[in-house]
Order: structure tokens, then C-alpha cells, then sequence
């Protein structure tokens, strides 16, 4: 009887020994559980961290840790596509939120975060399902609606309607011009966009300083625009004539290209194609043309160059000369540097050189000669809720060449050159006031050199259907 209770107490006293033993085992893995868990919503507040500071790699870094960790954690998937996508990795961020889906498909931020991606990679047909699925789980989320809504702005039916008044002035005579313009754009589907424009045009040429008569006349140009749109780029092929002058007014073939490389943009659009650009005179040239912009942070950098000839009109190669009839030559280039120096009024000031020559000389169209301006400007916008204004204003300094014979003593002639004051400045502004699909604008511009000047006054109206 002794041994037996002795067996029962030493048995009893080995089951609490190996119960504290457990327990002391259990409560080290809830410790290290709440701690591991600890760390990993650190990792996970890091990465957030990282990405308000702006520093994306850091950002990536923690939010792959964050999803090795927590697989199941739908914000941490958030967190690395956002960063993902912040570095320009558009394939990428959308692998992680389609991962995040297969975790949990019940997240609204998942749904709106693929349609960004779509939307960003110039998809908005593909953006629009994502983003119709994530309103029907969140329909109270602010931020997707707001989204949303430019979704769907973008496939809607864009229409404008804008109604300008134009004087123009030289030496000899006066243009008084009221046009009206149309245009409509359409997205088609994911890659393609078409876009219909009108002109109508009607204009009187008063003569001050001589005997011919003035002349009246009514102008039309219609173009179309068909354009296949990727990611990075639009390549867009145009065309468009004139019933008036039974007349081609434009074809031809466009490239835009728009990227990033770490913080730069880079954008450049090359055109190639025909322009009837001085209907008074009918005067079209065959041009190709380049413009380049780089950006970074508040400061960008513009180029641009153009080379064409004009169509066969008279020219002279020097003014004294009996006029031929000939192509024109022309060649051109424009840089400029600008940077924006406040914020909210947006106000940014940008030096601008530029080169303007033609081979001949001619009085059907404006034919600078060596002509170099090297000037200002200084541009504003600021939105106040619904309304907006924007305005700049221009200063160029510089001169053009005059070339002309000479005749010596000896009964020869030798080319010389005088300089001739071409500076110039402008000024322009408008206002305009946005209620949802609906948009108005007042504005008006006015341009001064010695030898001409132009004033504009016109009212535009937008609506998306």
C-alpha cells in the first residue's frame, strides 16, 4: 500500500513537473509569435516609410521581405506594387496584385490598383473592368470613384467648339479673320483613337499703301487623325483637304515616344508629312520635323528642329532680282530651358534660343534670312476649384540678314549683308471654368516685331459625351 501511493505521488509529481515544462514551452512561442509578428509590421511600416520619403528602392526592398513574410497580408502586396509601380515596373506591379488576389479577392484596393496599372499602360477599355469590379466592392471608396470618373472620361466622346477672332497687320496690308473650328476624338478600343477636326474660315485683306483691291474669301479645312496608342508610344497617320481650294491640305505621319529613365522624362514626337500652312496665298511646304523634351524635377529642356521645302512660288535671291518660280529651302531649330519656381500659382520662367533660314527670298510668304532671337518667358496657371487661368508672356532679342548686289567701280557686283531688327514679344491669357463633362474658356493674344503684328480674341467650349 506504501509503494503504491509512493508510485502515485512520484508519478504525480513528474506530470507537474513536465506540465510546467509545457506551459513554459508555450508561452516561449507566443512570445516569439507576437514578436516575430512585431517585426513584421515594423518591415511593413518601413516600407511605408520608405516610399513617403521617396526612397522607392528601399521601399521595394521591404515590401518583398513584407510578402515572403506574410503571404496572406494583402496591405503588404499593396505596399510593394505601389513602390513597384512608383520605379516605372508596370508588369511587374500588376504580378503582385494579381498575387494579392489569389491571397484574397475581397480587396477593393487590389481591383483599382490593376485598373491603374491599365490605365497607366494606356489600356483604359481593360482599366475600366478592373475598376468596375472594385466600385461594387467599395462604392463608398472616394478615391476609386475619382479614379473611375477619368477612366471613363477618357472613352467618352470629347467634343470642342472654338470661335476666334484674328487681325493681322503688315507693312501694305490688313487681315480682319472670324473662324469657327470643330473637333471630335473618339477612343476606339485599347490601342486605337480617331479624332475629326473642321475649320471654317472667312477673312477680308484690306490693302493701305497701294492700288490693289480688297479681297474676301471664305476657307475650309477638314483633317482626320487615325492613331494606334501604346504605353510608350502614338503613331498617328493624318490627312485632310480644303473644298474652297479644291485643295490637300495636310497628310502625312507622326511618332510620339514617352518614357522615363530614373527620375528623367523623356518625350519626342518626329513628324514627317505636307502642310498647306498660307491659305491666302496657297502656299503649302513638304516638311520633317523633331521635338525633344527632357524633365527633371521642377526644370525641363526643350529641342526642336525642322528642315522642309516650300512648294514652287516666286522667289528672288536677291530682292532686287526679276522673281522665278522655285522651291524654297528652310531650315530651323528652337532650344529652351525653363524651370518652375513656384508652386500653386504655378510660375515658371524659361530662356529660349532660336534659328530661322530660308535659301530664297520671297514676297508670298514670310522668308526670314539667318534670323537668331535669343529671349524670355514667363508663364502662369492657377486653379481655384472649378476655374483656372493661364497666361504668358514672351521677350525676343536679335536680328535677320538682308542680302543685296553691290556694284563696285569697276562695273561688278558684290554681295553684301545688312542686319535687320527682328525682336519681338507676345502676351496671351485665358480663363476657363470645368463642371463635370462641360467646359468654357475666354482668352485672347497679341503679337509685336517692326513689321507685323497679330491680335487674337476667341471662346471655346468643351463637352464629353
Amino acid at each position: 500500500m506504501i509503494v503504491v501511493s509512493r508510485h502515485i505521488i512520484f508519478c504525480f509529481l513528474g506530470f507537474v513537473q513536465n506540465f510546467r515544462k509545457a506551459m513554459l514551452f508555450l508561452m516561449m512561442v507566443v512570445i516569439m509569435t507576437a514578436v516575430a509578428g512585431q517585426d513584421k509590421e515594423k518591415l511593413h511600416e518601413a516600407g511605408h516609410r520608405a516610399l513617403e520619403e521617396g526612397n522607392i528602392a528601399e521601399a521595394i526592398n521591404h515590401g518583398e521581405k513584407a510578402v515572403k513574410l506574410m503571404p496572406d497580408h494583402v496591405p503588404s502586396y499593396l505596399l510593394l506594387a505601389k513602390a513597384l509601380s512608383f520605379d516605372g515596373q508596370l508588369d511587374e506591379a500588376i504580378a503582385v496584385y494579381q498575387q494579392a488576389n489569389q491571397a484574397d479577392s475581397t480587396w477593393a484596393e487590389v481591383w483599382a490598383g490593376l485598373g491603374r496599372m491599365y490605365y497607366w499602360k494606356s489600356k483604359p477599355y481593360t482599366a475600366k473592368g478592373y475598376y468596375e469590379k472594385a466600385v461594387s466592392l467599395y462604392p463608398e471608396n472616394a478615391g476609386i470613384q475619382t479614379e473611375f470618373a477619368e477612366v471613363r472620361n477618357a472613352l467618352q466622346f470629347n467634343t470642342q467648339a472654338r470661335y476666334q477672332y484674328v487681325r493681322e497687320q503688315e507693312e501694305h496690308y490688313q487681315i480682319d479673320a472670324l473662324n469657327q473650328r470643330y473637333s471630335a476624338n473618339k477612343r476606339l478600343s485599347d490601342r486605337f483613337q480617331v479624332s475629326l477636326h473642321f475649320l471654317l474660315d472667312h477673312s477680308t485683306r484690306a490693302y493701305t499703301e497701294t492700288d490693289r483691291p480688297d479681297t474676301t474669301r471664305w476657307y475650309d479645312n477638314t483633317h482626320l487623325n487615325w492613331s494606334y496608342v501604346s504605353e510608350s508610344h502614338v503613331l498617328s497617320l493624318y490627312g485632310g483637304g480644303s473644298v474652297s481650294d479644291n485643295h490637300i491640305t495636310s497628310y502625312g505621319l507622326s511618332w510620339r515616344f514617352k518614357t522615363r529613365l530614373g527620375d528623367v522624362g523623356i518625350e519626342n514626337i518626329l513628324n514627317g508629312g505636307y502642310s498647306y500652312f498660307y491659305y491666302w496665298n496657297q502656299v503649302g511646304r513638304t516638311a520633317i520635323s523633331d521635338q525633344l523634351t527632357l524633365t527633371y524635377a521642377n526644370t525641363s529642356l526643350n529641342l526642336e528642329y525642322n528642315s522642309g521645302t516650300i512648294d514652287e512660288k516666286p522667289v528672288q535671291q536677291y530682292r532686287t532680282d526679276v522673281p522665278h518660280i522655285d522651291e524654297n529651302p528652310f531650315t530651323s531649330y528652337r532650344a529652351s530651358l525653363g524651370r518652375k519656381i513656384v508652386r500653386s500659382p504655378d510660375i515658371t520662367i524659361s530662356v529660349v534660343h532660336s534659328y530661322y533660314d530660308y535659301t530664297y527670298y520671297s514676297t508670298e510668304y514670310y522668308t526670314p534670312e539667318e534670323r537668331l532671337l535669343t529671349g524670355v518667358s514667363m508663364s502662369f496657371y492657377h486653379r481655384f476649384h472649378m476655374f483656372y487661368v493661364y497666361g504668358m508672356i514672351n521677350g525676343n532679342m536679335g536680328s535677320e540678314k538682308y542680302y543685296y548686289l553691290e556694284e563696285q567701280e569697276n562695273g561688278s557686283a558684290v554681295e553684301v549683308s545688312e542686319s535687320i531688327d527682328a525682336g519681338n514679344w507676345s502676351v496671351s491669357l485665358e480663363a476657363g471654368y470645368e463642371e463635370g463633362p462641360f467646359s468654357v474658356a475666354i482668352g485672347g493674344s497679341h503679337f509685336n516685331n517692326p513689321y507685323y503684328q497679330n491680335m487674337v480674341a476667341f471662346v471655346a467650349l468643351s463637352a464629353r459625351f
